[in-house]
């Protein structure tokens, strides 16, 4: 997709990338530059940072850094142009037509078109005749016009091909209809709609965008499921999305914390009744991804899930999910049969509220549901709890933070701390993952990839020494392919502009570790004498030459070998080789930049 230029630049310069972050991260000024928690990694000590000035992030526990269009990609999982196209939006900016020349991304972002059509489609069929029954059910569980309109809640008629119909009116395909799991195939080599006679919940990513939906009959007939869900997509990666997050991200921003439901009626029971920073993982038991999103935007989550066992079994599960990934847990247990929805209906919010304060950390709610069904009145039993509590315990990271948790169950439960300690270190053995080693960024294995380095960090950092590069290089001596796609870059700015942009340069480099890179370079600060910038300069373009020209060197020796026998060919290597060696000693003796005369 090709977006032009000015319109790229208009989106970076008008974008705050403080106030950017500060919606997925809480900054906080330190010096010259604000800090937070890093979201691409966990952590307990703030090591992010964003430069006002230079417009850029950097966390130094992880190496992550960029720009405001990279921060968004990072951040959202989104491309490049999905992020202008996010900032965008936000800033009220308009993207001229642009011309789609790869496609496969077009295909991917025609995805987002169809199911966009499609939730308009289900939300016009629940406000016209056909959704009169459906939208009767929802007013009668006390959903009102507002909150529909806010989930964009729509119906999925009774039929085989609604949907069908109406799409290829609009000019979808079937493939592309069944790429977002809205169709299926059917016995006679057609396709039929996935939803219908259903009450429809659009899901929504972080940006706003549909990705898929939920579906709950409106039939009784046991033999009906009560939800079907999309299945996983292009654009539907169901593990990392949670029901309701965007809508009500600005509620958990403001309450400091999350409140977790199983289901999407869940969701809309709670927000209806007022209780707004309520999200669920539907359609599937809370994953680590779903974790570590909610964890950008509040270290507090508070699990509100069915009054039941299989409730109170997900809860299990969820606290050590979130615990292991550095949140602050509690639970909230409603009477048995209850839901929150159902709850929130019959006592109202302030019995929510109530429940919510009244709510039970980690050790005290493993101990009321191991209690509930039978007291610990034997070794046994003791030692079974002890184990049950050292598992969650044992997902805690933060050392300090584990270990008040093993003095408190050693002291609820009378046990000697050390049995308890023994016994959650044992549990971290067993389910210590074997240590996947990252591959280390790839280290320069000879004077030339130094010196390639130490050229692009020069010219990032002080643009006057471009000229006397471009005057003596070639893109195409670099020997490392990213390092040639920076060099074009700082040289095509050059020559447009008669400046470089180092945020510009990052918009072109894909890989992580040289984005890496340039931000690190931006990051350097402090001067360097003139004649001696000149002369490292003059070194580095040595090296590469040198390095260019020895491969030449190491051919020619090749072809010598090879030629040994033919005498005409071997006279013509040789001089080519001797010529080769003449212009190592000249470009070893060469001043590249020259010097001040002064």
């Amino acid at each position: 997709m090709r977006i032009p230029p000015d319109t790229i630049e208009d989106i970076r310069s008008s974008a705050d990338i403080l106030e950017v972050v500060s919606g997925y991260v809480t900054m906080k000024k330190r010096g010259q530059n604000h800090f937070g928690l890093c979201p691409f990694h966990t952590e307990k000590t703030p090591s992010f940072s964003v430069n006002i000035q230079k417009q850029i992030f950097h966390c130094f526990g992880c190496g992550e850094g960029g720009n405001v269009i990279s921060f968004i990609m990072k951040v959202d999982s989104l491309s490049f142009v999905e992020a202008l196209q996010f900032l965008a939006q936000k800033l009220s900016i308009t993207i001229p037509e642009v011309r789609v020349d790869d496609a496969k991304h077009k295909e991917k972002l025609a995805l987002y078109d169809v199911t966009k059509f499609a939730a308009k489609f289900y939300q016009d069929q629940l406000s016209g005749d056909t959704g009169k029954e459906a939208l009767k059910y929802l007013n009668e569980r006390g959903f009102g016009e507002e909150v529909l309109r806010l989930f964009e809640i729509g119906y999925a008629p009774e039929g085989w091909d609604n949907l069908i119909k109406a799409a290829l009116g609009f000019g979808f395909t079937n493939e592309q209809l069944k790429a977002v799991g809205l169709i299926a195939p059917n016995d006679r080599g057609g396709y039929y709609d996935r939803f219908r006679e259903r009450i429809m919940f659009p899901i929504h990513n972080i940006s706003g965008s549909v990705v898929g939906f939920g579906g709950r009959t409106l039939k009784s007939e046991p033999d009906t499921p009560k939800y079907i869900n999309s299945p996983e997509t292009a654009i539907y990666r169901k593990s990392r999305i949670l029901f309701g997050l965007f809508e009500n991200l600005d509620a958990i921003r403001k309450n400091e914390g999350a409140i977790l439901v199983e289901g999407y009626a869940d969701v809309l029971g709670l927000v209806q009744a007022g209780i707004q920073n309520v999200v669920a993982s539907a359609g599937t038991a809370l994953t680590t991804e779903q974790a570590r999103l909610l964890l950008r935007y509040t270290p507090n989550a508070s699990i509100l899930y069915d009054g039941d066992l299989a409730g109170a079994n997900a809860a299990l599960r969820g606290v050590d999910v979130l615990l292991h990934e550095g949140l602050q847990v509690r639970v909230a247990q409603l009477p048995e049969g209850m839901d929150p929805d159902s709850f929130v209906q019959a006592e109202g919010a302030e019995a929510v509220k109530m429940h919510l304060n009244e709510s039970r950390e980690l050790i005290d709610f493993k101990i009321h549901a191991f209690t509930a069904s039978k007291p610990i009145d034997t070794p046994q039993r003791r030692a079974e709890l002890v184990y049950l509590l050292a598992e969650s315990v044992a997902e805690i990271q933060d050392e300090v933070t584990r270990n008040l948790y093993i003095q408190e169950i050693a002291r609820q439960l009378n046990v000697d701390e050390t049995v308890v300690f023994r016994a959650v270190a044992k549990k971290r053995r067993a389910v210590r993952k074997p240590t996947v080693v990252e591959p280390a960024p790839q280290k320069a294995t000879n004077a030339q990839a130094h010196a390639e380095r130490d050229l692009l960090a020069i010219l990032l950092r002080f643009a006057n020494m471009i000229p006397g590069v471009y005057e003596n290089m070639d893109v195409d001596e670099l020997a490392d392919k990213n390092h040639r796609v920076i060099l074009s870059q700082i040289f095509e700015q050059y020559v447009n502009t008669g400046r470089v942009n180092p945020q510009h340069v990052l918009d072109y480099v894909e890989d992580p570790e040289m984005q890496k890179f340039i931000v690190n370079s931006m990051m350097e600060e402090g001067e360097i004498p003139p004649d001696a910038l000149r002369r490292w300069l003059s070194d580095c373009l040595r090296l590469i030459k040198i390095g260019t020209i020895q491969k030449d060197i190491q051919a020619a020796r090749e072809a010598i070998r090879q030629h040994a026998q033919d005498a005409a060919k071997l006279k013509q290597w040789n001089k080519k080789y001797q010529n080769l060696k003449k212009q190592e000693m000249e470009i070893r003796r060469k001043e590249f930049i020259a010097l001040d005369k002064d």
